[in-house]
């Protein structure tokens, strides 16, 4: 009698290969997770990040819109959304330019959460008549026009 043994190909796979793909695994869950988290973070960031611009940009206007030089150059505080405030001030320069000021706003941010401050500055050129004072005004414009003067006859 002769009897045949079957032999089964191998069905299943080696501890060996089961380790490395839950290796892989593991790995791959690790990558995708850590990218997720990267993104939440810079999401939360750009959401900081354009709050911060839209305030500054409302403290901006607000200074812009103030006429009295002695006013602007006192600085103070402006009122924000949020329950919150800026601490602003304000160094005006004259430029060689009639009625054209260089004015520097520096923006100083309380963080509540973090119990910190933060300083922002700006820097803009302005064109204010009322700003200048009218003795110079009116050396500068005759200064020019001598100038004007000068180059017509040339």
């Amino acid at each position: 009698m002769n009897v045949k043994i079957k032999t089964h190909p191998r069905a299943g796979f080696s501890l060996i290969e089961v380790t490395f793909a839950l290796a892989i695994y593991g790995m791959a869950i690790t990558l995708f997770a850590s990218s997720y988290v990267n993104s939440l973070n810079a999401i939360s960031r750009l959401d900081i990040n354009e709050t911060l611009e839209k305030n500054l940009q409302f403290s901006r206007r607000q200074i812009l819109e103030i006429s009295d030089r002695t006013k602007v150059e006192a600085g103070g505080d402006i009122k924000l959304f949020e329950e919150e405030a800026i601490n602003w001030t304000a160094e005006i320069e004259s430029t060689h330019i009639l009625d054209l000021f260089k004015l520097s706003i520096t923006y100083n941010l309380a963080d509540k959460a973090l119990n910190e401050t933060s300083e922002l500055s700006d820097t803009h050129y302005v064109l204010r008549p009322e700003w200048s004072d009218p003795n110079k005004r009116s050396q500068l414009l005759s200064e020019r026009q001598l100038h004007l003067d000068k180059l017509k006859n040339r």
